[in-house]
């Protein structure tokens, strides 16, 4: 049996997951996934929180025991095995795809830094009754929203997840300073201040505005510059960024405004309304009247 799981494998578990998406899964309690409990080895990465009693287990072939209260970080790929779960004790497994690690922590560097950190540390201690209410909470607002048709409801989950993440990172004390260095160890500080004002550009135009040239010119900086900037820090070219930025923008006007199609093409800046068509159909799989009425 193939023990190792993408975060979206946990979309189509047998007991179904609490939440489970391409970005995040949580799993509530862990003792009712049995298979995954023998062994599971996920391309994420995730927080095993022992609400009660005691959790026994095996971290990449070493024993382990989690006491009530404590957080077990596990880095992208490390088995856990065995996972044993009396009945006087409670779990829960939250996990994180790198992408959306990359997308929070605004960077693949500050990323492995992170995860180095959690490496060091894998164990986070916490009081017993912070750890439960915090997790209940989270869990309790996540089962509420996710079975309501809200307006928001990408928005809330990404910034509940978020919240859990750096609740965590805050518990592990990781030594303030810069994050992203060159191979020489010199510091980025003109790339970070680079990317920040193209975020804040990007959010401005809000989907208006989809060629990196536009970008770039308004940086001062060359388009392959600003492509290098993103691939450091976002993973990937300036381009995919900013049409991935427009569609998120479209999707929302689509599902949740009555304007009229034409309108929506003029006002994000489409040469026709053609090619606002065309455009949706390429990143959407589908006309825009076929998604608003999905």
């Amino acid at each position: 049996m193939d023990k190792t799981y993408r975060i979206a494998d946990f979309m189509a578990l047998e007991h179904p997951a609490v939440y489970a998406d391409n970005s995040f899964f949580v799993l509530s309690p862990l003792k009712d996934y049995k298979a995954l409990c023998r062994g599971m080895m996920v391309n994420g990465l995730t927080f095993l929180f022992c609400v009660e009693g005691e959790v026994n287990l095996k971290v990449n072939d070493r024993p382990l025991t989690i006491a009530a209260g404590n957080c077990l970080v596990s880095p992208p790929n490390t088995m856990l095995d065995d996972i044993e779960l009396p009945s006087t004790a409670s779990a829960v497994l939250i996990g994180y795809s790198m992408e959306i690690l990359v997308r929070m922590l605004t960077g693949s560097g500050r990323v492995m830094k992170v995860i180095k950190a959690f490496g060091q540390k894998a164990v986070i201690n916490n009081d017993e009754r912070y750890t439960n209410n915090r997790v209940n909470t989270f869990l309790n607002i996540l089962r509420y929203r996710n079975a309501s048709n809200d307006l928001y409801h990408d928005e809330l989950v990404y910034h509940l997840f978020a919240s859990m993440l750096f609740d965590v990172i805050n518990d592990l004390h990781i030594p303030a300073g810069n994050d992203e260095t060159n191979g020489d160890g010199s510091v980025h500080y003109r790339t970070e201040h680079l990317y920040k004002q193209f975020m804040a550009l990007l959010s401005k135009t809000d989907g208006r505005e989809r060629t990196v040239n536009y970008f770039a010119d308004k940086l001062f900086i060359t388009p392959k510059y600003l492509s290098k900037i993103t691939k450091l820090y976002a993973g990937r070219p300036a381009l995919d960024v900013i049409t991935a930025h427009a569609v998120e923008r479209l999707k929302m006007e689509l599902r949740y405004t009555d304007r009229p199609m034409k309108d929506i093409a003029d006002a994000f800046r489409f040469e026709s309304y053609p090619t606002f068509c065309k455009f949706i159909k390429k990143h959407l799989g589908c006309t825009p009247q076929q998604y608003r009425l999905q």
